[in-house]
């Protein structure tokens, strides 16, 4: 159970708890982590990484760990 919360619900908060609590989902877990694949580059890349840092689960951690190259190094500079 997570007892930390940031004090303001920001969307890179929600997607990473999204993932963090994959299990309570009642959707299709791959369709789910598609989706959250797909919302990445409209996602502040910093702020989701202190999101990362500060609130995922080691498994939410690797997921966007090896996530991050793919959705990250083709965006436009």
């Amino acid at each position: 159970m997570k007892y930390r919360f940031p004090k303001k619900l920001t969307p890179e908060f929600l997607l990473v708890d999204l993932v963090d609590n994959l299990d309570q989902v009642a959707e299709e877990r791959d369709k789910v982590l598609e989706g959250v694949k797909s919302k990445l580059p409209e996602l502040d890349p910093q702020r989701l990484q202190s999101v990362i840092k500060r609130f995922a689960k080691i498994s939410t951690q690797k997921f966007f760990k090896e996530t991050w190259a793919d959705v990250f190094c083709r965006l436009p500079a």
